[in-house]
């Protein structure tokens, strides 16, 4: 009787399992090398085959159409955004609608208080100490407008806004902060390439101020360069052409900065940029070229809406659902003050 080693043992009680060998299936050894391997690539095609319609019954889930009505509802809410400021000559309230979940975005919450019109129709009271006012709809400006005149904007005022539109109601109030004024500028200039004569150097602002001491204070700082530049419209004309472009300070937009750790101490702001492409553009009117720096102090309100605005990401359909902040009751968006110093100077 023919011995069978011990691999040949293993290798038998596993076809015998798998694919119904008997002791009637005798086979000497060498055949193993041709059995084996196509059992195994059997077993492999097999198991490919099974993944392969599991992954495309998990794909196939993901497309399915959803009935409507297995999606949250929720009913449009009034979307506010006013700021008020004593720097600025009319008190603006926007009223909108918030965008349904299903359904085209007609504006409101998605804007986030931009250029999208007002509803008309609503009832807008402001109110200061024992003074009451109603903004009316400015046509206009298709926004809720009135002129400052009518109510004062003061540093260190609370103004309580109530809006009724239709069945719907909502209220907010704020606090304008008071002003801290920029006490220097300082110019400076960064080498940015040595290579070419003269070499190229931009131009460096920064701001130093005095924070108010025992308050939480949120900045913004802000930078408008200008030039006036002589073009040629025609021949034998030519005309001014004024330029205005953006101090380029933190991310492009503004530089946000907050008194942590640093309450009443003296602030500095980080460089802003003015580049040196504008300094060697041609044909510019002998002192034309104007700098203007802002230091805006806000309530936090604003604080924590605008940065969660700044990172809301609208045409991105897998970016991370995120929760902006509001201060406006029984409604949506954000009603704050601020105030702003600015100083004006040459570059």
């Amino acid at each position: 009787m023919k011995t069978l080693s011990a691999k040949a043992i293993v290798i038998r009680y596993w076809l015998s399992v798998n694919c119904g060998m008997t002791e009637a299936c005798r086979f000497n050894s060498s055949e193993f090398v041709t059995v084996v391997p196509r059992v195994l690539f059997t077993t492999f095609r097999f198991l490919c085959f099974a993944f392969t319609m599991l992954a495309f019954w998990g794909c196939e889930t993901l497309v399915n159409d959803i009935s409507p009505d297995r999606l949250p509802t929720s009913k449009n809410q009034l979307v506010v955004h006013g700021y008020l400021s004593p720097q600025d000559t009319a008190i603006v309230i926007s009223v909108q609608r918030s965008s349904p979940v299903l359904g085209l975005n007609v504006g409101g919450f998605g804007s986030f208080g931009g250029n999208t019109p007002s509803i008309s129709g609503a009832k807008v009271l402001l109110t200061n100490r024992d003074k009451t006012i109603e903004v009316p709809f400015d046509n206009r400006r298709q926004q809720y407008a009135i002129n400052t005149r009518a109510m004062a904007i003061r540093a260190g005022e609370t103004y309580n806004l109530k809006i009724t539109l239709g069945d719907q109601t909502v209220e907010s109030s704020c606090k304008i902060p008071r002003a801290v004024f920029i006490s220097e500028v300082n110019r400076d200039s960064v080498l940015v390439n040595a290579q070419i004569t003269p070499a190229a150097y931009d131009l460096t602002y920064r701001l130093f101020w005095t924070d108010t001491r025992g308050e939480k204070n949120y900045y913004l700082i802000t930078g408008l360069g200008a030039q006036t530049r002589r073009v040629q419209a025609m021949p034998n004309t030519f005309v001014l052409q004024p330029e205005i472009f953006n101090v380029r300070f933190g991310d492009f937009n503004g530089l946000w900065m907050t008194d942590d750790r640093d309450d009443g101490t003296f602030m500095i702001s980080e460089a802003g940029i003015i580049p040196y492409g504008y300094r060697i553009t041609p044909n510019v009117i002998p002192g034309s070229r104007r700098v203007e720096f802002s230091l805006t102090s806000y309530e936090k309100t604003y604080y924590e809406y605008h940065r969660a605005v700044q990172q809301f990401d609208n045409d991105n359909p897998f970016a991370e659902p995120s929760l902006v902040p509001s201060n406006i009751k029984g409604g949506l968006g954000c009603f704050a003050g601020y105030t702003r110093s600015a100083r004006v100077g040459g570059w």
